[in-house]
């Protein structure tokens, strides 16, 4: 939120503008997942949460763009993406758990939305996507050479709503191509192959299972990044979207 009061400008409330409501949301899952933390709320409780907070962070942003359509697209569009998010939200929560090294894929994805916000010319979303991946990058190097410093469920929760708050607004409002965006949230995934190679070679370092599901995680980065650029070039071109 300090990177955000830096980089924005400030707070507005009540909210007057789609990225208005990132900081609420943020304050909501770092409270409701502080006290998580703290007091270890059933796995039913905290998935239950974590889907409240996934569809008001779809429903909140995307209000004006789904207000202008039928209630059945609205229906589904915000449905769809609540449930694609409480998905890969609650896979890294308990990714996260397992192994805090597995936060590297949260890393890849935030560098690549800077990098594809950057490049479609939405600035603010750049530097907000880089400095959410240079605050994660900062933790998991305290947490590798200095303290075991695991992200707990605030830790993720954070992340995950602030990634997902850039992606959505990426989309939607800054026509990052849907491509794109898919293979940004596939980077989310790359370290279930690595849990797989881990089952069966258990003498794998953790280290080393970072390292893989680091690079898995850059291959969907870098495809997307580089079909951002093919798309601006074609846009400058006169060819428009393909």
């Amino acid at each position: 939120m300090a990177a955000y009061a830096a980089i924005y400008g400030g707070f507005a409330f009540p909210p007057l503008q789609v990225l208005d409501w990132i900081p609420l949301l943020l304050l909501g899952v770092l409270i409701v997942f502080s006290i998580d933390d703290a007091r270890n709320f059933s796995p039913g409780v905290r998935v239950s949460l974590q889907g409240v907070f996934a569809l008001s962070m779809s429903s909140l942003l995307l209000w004006p763009v789904v207000s202008q359509i039928d209630f059945m697209r609205t229906t589904f569009t915000v449905s769809g993406v609540a449930v694609i998010w409480f998905g890969l939200w609650t896979h890294a929560d308990q990714s996260a758990q397992r192994n805090a090294m597995s936060g590297v894929t949260i890393i890849a994805a935030a560098a690549g939305v800077a990098v594809v916000s950057t490049i479609m010319g939405s600035i603010l979303l750049g530097q907000l996507g880089a400095a959410l991946a240079s605050a994660l990058s900062g933790w998991l190097l305290w947490h590798c050479l200095r303290v075991q410093c695991p992200m707990g469920h605030a830790g993720t929760a954070v992340a995950m709503v602030t990634l997902g708050c850039l992606l959505l607004v990426a989309h939607f409002y800054s026509e990052l191509s849907m491509s794109s965006s898919l293979l940004l949230l596939a980077a989310l995934g790359a370290n279930l192959p690595v849990s797989l190679l881990q089952r069966s070679q258990p003498g794998l370092s953790t280290q080393r299972a970072a390292v893989l599901t680091g690079l898995a995680a850059l291959v969907p980065v870098a495809i997307a990044i580089a079909i951002t650029v093919l798309f601006d070039m074609s846009e400058d071109s006169g060819y428009g979207r393909y």
